[in-house]
């Protein structure tokens, strides 16, 4: 009964309080014990144990209150549903930020691969060219690896 009586002290005020009797002013309760309290209120308030929840009907938030009459303090209790908004909004721009991107990323027209260009933009008497500078290349780098080979067996006989 005593936790009937903080919430009328809430509901009717500080000073109010006192000139109405607790089973006057008790609520009606749902079955699971739960003031049924209409819509209209701004707040509804839950007795809970060593004080009350109030529930702003308007913003949803929640606050426990504690202490009687007067010296009453509320505070609003952790929201873990605006922390969970907050973090969607931002998920949600970064998302948006992405697909931009995305989107530029995709717009510009896609380039062959520069060995393909090479090959197309190339005429025949630079095609020759290249493929003698291979061949150069070849000969040159079997030379310098066969010199080298050389030098190794030279210096595993102990002639240098």
């Amino acid at each position: 009964m005593r936790s009937l009586s903080l919430a009328v002290v809430f509901l009717m005020g500080a000073g109010l309080s006192a000139l109405v009797p607790a089973s006057a002013a008790e609520p009606p309760r749902t079955s699971n014990g739960v003031v049924d309290r209409p819509t209209t209120e701004r707040y509804v308030f839950v007795p809970i144990e060593k004080g009350a929840l109030r529930l702003d009907t308007k913003t949803g938030e929640v606050s426990r209150c504690e202490g009687m009459g007067e010296g009453a303090v509320c505070r609003l209790v952790a929201d873990e549903r605006l922390a969970y908004q907050e973090e969607i909004e931002a998920l949600s721009q970064r998302l948006d930020r992405l697909e931009g991107k995305l989107e530029s990323l995709t717009a510009r027209p896609s380039s062959p691969p520069a060995s393909e260009r090479d090959n197309e933009s190339m005429t025949s008497e630079e095609q020759e060219k290249l493929d003698r500078f291979f061949s150069l290349s070849d000969q040159v780098m079997r030379r310098f690896f066969g010199m080298v080979e050389d030098l190794k067996r030279d210096f595993n006989d102990d002639r240098l």
